[in-house]
């Protein structure tokens, strides 16, 4: 059947508005989509307001190039329909704008909207970011399945791409990913963490300040930053940097942790240097947090540890043997040599 010509037939009849929208309901949004690129201007703009912003979203998402239709709205209108979009999807069709319209339009935008999309118009096309979406769904890892199919039915009425489940461990922390068959198809008594991929490609933090502050740097070289002057010293410093970061990608996983943390650290000293601002170095800030709250933590476990240690040593040589293999444990636990504990 051509649904296209059906819509049609629909929206030029003699119908109510009430009973022509009670019709089309009955199709599909990229039917419906195909139908609407066949309409007139004048004809859509009427449309435009039947079926309101949130469904206008819908049926753009069927359209190829809907930023020739989205700039038939009046911006405010045009704004409401972004807001219903996808944010991957509003930052496309806000690429294609001029930067006068595209600046209009983000600052219409109500607070979340406006974040996720200016967050993923801040990335050039070929950068990792202008691929990115918030449109995921994300739960625990320490769900039953049960748990894990209300949590999924509960945010797929916001974000309806769901072929891929992530997963967070108790830190927040990405753990891995389910593939939507495989809990559908999971019993309740089943464990979660069987079906959890915990192989799935993703970067970590340390990666992510390799990334971030190679953004930076390149951006100073680029003049991004108009206050900034490109000095000879400046560049020098920009590359020895960037020259940094090419070592410490051939150092082993302790070593290349390590160095980044403290690449971070000097890093944020120099853009505090030169007052800038942007979200990339926000989120190295977040990251320097984050690495100074996990040192603090092990740093505490360790000290908790050695004076578990010292109160078992004390009862042993208080005439307490049936400690001693608790003191062998604590002691592989802090890397302590065993054979050490003869020479007490």
């Amino acid at each position: 059947p051509d649904y296209a010509k059906e819509i049609l037939e629909i929206m030029h009849g003699s119908f109510s508005e009430e009973d022509m929208l009670e019709r089309i309901s009955d199709y599909h949004e990229n039917d419906i989509a195909e139908a609407f690129e066949l309409l007139s201007e004048a004809e859509r703009k009427r449309w435009y307001r039947m079926f309101g912003p949130e469904q206008i979203a819908e049926i753009f998402s069927y359209i190829d190039d809907p930023d020739s239709y989205l700039e038939e709205l009046p911006l405010d209108e045009a704004a409401k329909v972004l807001s219903y979009m996808d944010s991957d999807d509003a930052a496309d069709i806000l690429d294609e704008m001029d930067d006068s319209t595209q600046e209009k339009l983000v600052g219409l935008l109500d607070e979340e909207s406006g974040h996720d999309i200016k967050m993923i118009l801040s990335y050039e096309d070929d950068e990792m970011g202008s691929r990115m979406t918030t449109n995921f769904i994300v739960i625990h890892n320490n769900l039953t399945i049960r748990q894990a199919m209300r949590e999924l039915v509960q945010q797929a009425g916001e974000n309806d791409n769901i072929s891929t489940v992530y997963v967070l461990d108790e830190n927040d922390k990405f753990y891995g990913a389910i593939d939507l068959k495989d809990l559908i198809v999971a019993r309740q008594q089943d464990n979660l963490e069987d079906i959890i991929s915990t192989s799935y490609p993703y970067v970590n933090d340390h990666e992510k300040v390799a990334y971030y502050v190679s953004i930076v740097l390149n951006d100073l070289l680029n003049d991004e930053y108009e206050d900034i002057e490109l000095t000879t010293q400046l560049k020098n410093k920009i590359n020895s940097f960037l020259h940094d970061l090419e070592l410490i990608e051939k150092l082993d996983d302790s070593q290349y942790n390590d160095e980044l943390e403290q690449l971070c650290l000097h890093a944020l000293n120099f853009f505090d240097e030169l007052e800038l601002d942007s979200e990339e170095i926000d989120i190295l800030i977040e990251l320097k947090k984050d690495f100074d709250n996990k040192k603090y933590r092990n740093s505490q476990q360790v000290n908790e540890s050695e004076k578990y240690y010292d109160d078992l040593m004390n009862k042993y040589l208080n005439g307490d043997p049936n400690t001693i293999n608790q003191m062998k444990n604590v002691m592989k636990n802090l890397g302590l040599d065993e054979n050490s504990l003869k020479d007490k």
